[in-house]
């Protein structure tokens, strides 16, 4: 797609892996999307999970799922979910019982105590060796056996690209979609050392939740805006009412 200046560019900041769905959305409303992940995936090595007296997994990202499955992890048990796109990639990774908290990870304790009770075994947590919301301690309280492993590593990016600053200079950026308060605060971070600070005061942040837009909130943006709901329908939506008002 051109990136004429009658076609607004968006930023993506979500990892390579996970933005597929994302672009093709884009593209479909005739946007340019200008992908700069602000974070790295690497699986990490070592023997499959140890899954012994386990009732159930937990997927925080979609990455877990797959790095569980690249460690030779069982499909046999049921899949708690954070979020839709976590559900769908475990579904499509062979998983049979999948279930969605469609939200956060307060949402996906409050799933899991729905459905599981505590004597019937321990749930195990595909995660990121960074942690991310207080999964554990939600779920310990309940008097759940939680067990993480780290399966995977998301490294933050060092420096935007000659690309993505080319894009702000010019001001065809109109609006940066943010996931997650780590992508919000690695992209301030090197906006800030990019010295592109005020040409984010042309761009609208979309963020996914009241965290995020905390995170996100260290730069001058000309809008910020937090989606209905923690899920790439609503964040899209939110998308679509902003560029309507910035086209009046």
């Amino acid at each position: 797609m051109s990136n004429g200046s009658l076609i607004p560019s968006i930023l993506v900041t979500r990892p390579k892996e996970d933005a597929e769905d994302l672009i093709t959305r884009l593209e479909s409303r005739n946007l340019n999307p200008l992908l700069e992940p602000m974070l790295s995936i690497t699986f990490l090595k070592g023997p499959a999970p140890n899954l012994v007296s386990v009732q159930g997994l937990l997927f925080t990202s979609a990455n877990g799922v797959r790095a569980y499955c690249a460690r030779g992890g069982g499909r046999s048990f049921p899949v708690f979910a954070v979020g839709d796109a976590t559900a769908r990639e475990a579904e499509a990774s062979g998983f049979d019982a999948v279930e969605s908290a469609a939200g956060n990870v307060d949402d996906l304790s409050r799933l899991v105590q729905m459905r599981c009770e505590p004597e019937n075994g321990a749930l195990f947590h595909a995660a990121s060796s960074a942690i991310a919301g207080d999964l554990g301690s939600a779920l310990g309280r309940a008097g759940f056996e939680y067990r993480r492993e780290a399966l995977y590593a998301a490294e933050k990016t060092q420096k935007l690209s000659q690309k993505c600053l080319e894009e702000f200079y010019c001001e065809r950026v109109k609006c940066a979609l943010f996931y997650s308060p780590r992508t919000a605060q690695s992209f301030s971070a090197l906006a800030l050392g990019a010295g592109i600070v005020d040409e984010c005061k042309q761009v609208s942040a979309l963020c996914l939740s009241e965290a995020v837009a905390l995170a996100a909130g260290n730069l001058p943006w000309g809008g910020l805006v937090i989606a209905d709901a923690p899920s790439q329908d609503a964040l899209l939506a939110a998308l679509d009412m902003e560029l309507e008002r910035l086209s009046r």
